[in-house]
């Protein structure tokens, strides 16, 4: 029987995805164990998954939590004395050392106690292979250049966190089969903790030990120190490109004599990382990240420059700041492009007539980014499966001749579905008042039928991206429509909720302590754009919601929580986690877009603010639809929480339209 990592149900052992909840079963735990085992009374032993010389790993199931995780045990019978007192210290060390640290490259530990005279670690599971196997596995005799670089990169950020920990960590076993890449988000896990030492100030003679090939020279006299570490990193990297090691320690060959397809500079920085003489290597890991870094091959010319680079972060209390600082830069320097995948964009197409639709699907199924997910030929059968369908489309394409009937559907499919963005097909036949009713109505786009379908798709795509795909014919019609609008009354969201001023405690540096602590809960919001939760669990954000979105884009859109309330509740857990992005990532485009915000709300202060247009009567504008779009809102009256709730478009989106339109003097603000 196999275990589901995801949700712990057990399934038959041919299986390959889980019965319950789909997920993959390829790297959990097998019923291996035919004695059933449980310590302290929590953990069920599942599995062997490593055995040492000092000590043997076990897959289990805690049963308090259900939850999988690893268990160590550590031999301590047919010793003598001493090598018992040997082994406890070791073991005692790797407990104190994984216990304090939090790095998003190491194992969590969260358990550690003595049973029947035997001494007990209990630490994440980690599902994948390590980088030996996978050398084993795929090399050719090696692996792949930039690959390893990018494994490399990762590693000096590791390397660097232990160095620069007070007090000082030393791994001294740096190797491939101790790194293990992590299946469900291929990060890597540097485990076996038993060699690592916390080096005391003053401390000069440490133990030998340590890994023929990848020690180096003072490693082996017991005066190791952070620069030992590079040199092994060094040789795990040479190993890796060339699929060798060498016969005699410290001597290795030229890579490019053994692989002729490891770059020049690849070479050369692997030759200074494995110098015999500590003081010719690099003397931090940030230099060796650096030196990596500027290999890595540009997306446009294939060639290398110098990337954007921050200080090393000495004191810094956390490593996942650094990281979000790092994600930022990198994106700037499109360093970590395999991790952009295109989404698909999802439409479901209401189209009467079959020729019609089968033209439209031609033109969508030939594009590599669109799919269709379904059909309806009537208005009916469309609310009918928007109403049922348990995953609703991206975009919604109607084909309709605009009329009071249609306009009400418009009406009644927002009322299902508050996001639905609806893009309307029509003839050139328009009629102003019937066009802007629709637009009104939370219509997100206005497309005219061409001979060429191109104007859809990309009208499609626009739409997707947030915008508002209106033809120039349309937009006539919006020049004119700038008075005499009926105002809404404006709701209060926030009254009655006893929680933290959103204005004066910044939610994301809360978020970042709550990753930091490892903290499970849910942040509830309600502000005056929309209410919602964040959950954490055990540091991850794992499910959010904004009104009606959920997932990673309800997530971005929390850049409009800065003002409204917040409480936060221990322990709560999400029904079903909906987000798997890295933390990191997750934070770092949020940060990102508030950047962008924080020149923006110079001009847009608040979701009351109102604003008029302000054009000369013999004024001439050129602007794109999005912006006319809006215009079309303002009318001295509404404010912008009123015109979010009549176009389905969040704060932000609109508070950055206004902010241009604004800086180019064609609005104004009332009051």
């Amino acid at each position: 029987m196999i275990y589901c990592l995801n949700c712990c149900t057990l399934n038959n052992e041919k299986e390959k995805i889980c019965s319950s909840c789909s997920s993959s079963l390829e790297f959990c735990p097998k019923e291996k164990l035919k004695k059933e085992i449980i310590l302290a009374e929590r953990y069920k032993l599942i599995t062997p998954l490593n055995k040492g010389g000092m000590g043997e790993l076990y897959g289990a199931l805690d049963l308090r939590l259900n939850s999988i995780c690893a268990v160590k045990e550590l031999y301590l019978s047919s010793i003598t004395d001493e090598e018992k007192d040997y082994r406890l210290k070791r073991f005692k060390s790797e407990v104190e050392i994984l216990a304090k640290l939090r790095h998003q490259s190491l194992p969590h530990v969260f358990d550690y106690f003595l049973e029947n005279e035997k001494y007990y670690l209990v630490m994440d599971y980690i599902a994948g292979n390590d980088l030996e196997a996978i050398l084993e596995k795929e090399g050719r005799p090696a692996l792949k250049e930039n690959r390893v670089i990018q494994w490399g990169v990762t590693l000096c950020d590791l390397l660097d966190y232990l160095h620069n920990n007070k007090p000082q960590i030393i791994y001294r076993d740096l190797k491939p089969a101790n790194i293990m890449l992590r299946a469900k988000d291929n990060q890597l896990i540097l485990i076996d903790f038993g060699t690592a030492r916390i080096m005391a100030p003053h401390s000069k003679h440490q133990t030998a030990i340590g890994t023929v090939g990848y020690a180096p020279p003072e490693q082996y006299m017991g005066e190791p120190d952070s620069r030992s570490d590079i040199y092994a990193l060094g040789a795990t990297l040479y190993h890796l490109v060339t699929g060798t090691l060498p016969l005699l320690p410290f001597e290795f060959k030229p890579a490019r004599k053994i692989n002729s397809s490891v770059s020049a500079k690849l070479e050369t920085v692997l030759a200074k990382a494995l110098e015999k003489e500590a003081k010719n290597r690099y003397q931090t890991a940030v230099e060796l990240k650096e030196d990596l870094l500027y290999i890595i091959p540009t997306e446009t010319t294939g060639t290398s420059v110098p990337v954007i680079q921050l200080p090393p972060e000495k004191e810094e209390k956390w490593d996942l700041l650094g990281k979000i600082k790092r994600n930022i830069l990198n994106s700037i320097n499109k360093l970590r492009k395999e991790f952009y995948t295109n989404k698909m964009i999802k439409i479901f197409i209401m189209e009467d007539s079959s020729t019609q639709l089968s033209l439209y699907r031609n033109s969508i199924e030939s594009s590599s980014d669109i799919e269709i997910t379904g059909l309806a030929s009537k208005v009916e059968e469309l609310l009918e499966k928007i109403k049922i369908s348990q995953e609703k489309p991206d975009i919604i394409l109607m084909d309709i001749t605009v009329n009071e009937e249609n306009i009400k559907a418009i009406t009644d499919i927002k009322n299902i579905d508050p996001s639905a963005k609806i893009v309307i097909l029509s003839s050139t036949d328009l009629d102003r008042e019937t066009v802007l009713s629709a637009l009104k109505a939370g219509v997100t786009g206005y497309i005219i039928k061409k001979e060429s379908h191109e104007n859809i798709i990309e009208g499609i795509r626009k739409a997707y991206e947030g915008g508002s795909p209106i033809e120039a014919e349309v937009v006539t019609y919006l020049l004119d429509e700038f008075v005499n609008k009926t105002r809404v009354e404006k709701e209060t969201v926030t009254g009655g909720f006893d929680g933290l001023e959103l204005d004066e405690v910044d939610l994301f540096d809360l978020l970042i302590e709550f990753c930091l602590c490892e903290i499970t809960g849910k942040m509830s919001v309600k502000s005056p754009f929309e209410n919602g939760d964040i959950y954490v669990e055990e540091g991850e954000i794992t499910h959010c919601v904004y009104g009606t979105l959920t997932k990673e884009e309800a997530f971005y859109q929390t850049v409009n929580w800065f003002t409204g309330k917040g409480r936060f509740y221990g322990g709560e857990r999400p029904e079903k986690r909906t987000i798997y992005t890295p933390t990191d990532e997750l934070l770092s485009e949020v940060i990102k877009r508030k950047e962008k915000f924080v020149q923006i709300r110079k001009v847009v202060k608040s979701p009351d603010d109102i604003f008029k247009v302000h054009l000369a009567s013999s004024a001439i504008i050129t602007l794109q639809a999005d912006y006319m779009y809006i215009l079309l809102f303002l009318d001295e009256k509404k404010t912008l929480l009123d015109i979010m709730k009549e176009t389905g478009k969040t704060y932000f989106d609109i508070a950055q339209i206004i902010y241009e339109l604004y800086s180019s003097g064609i609005v104004q603000r009332v009051g």
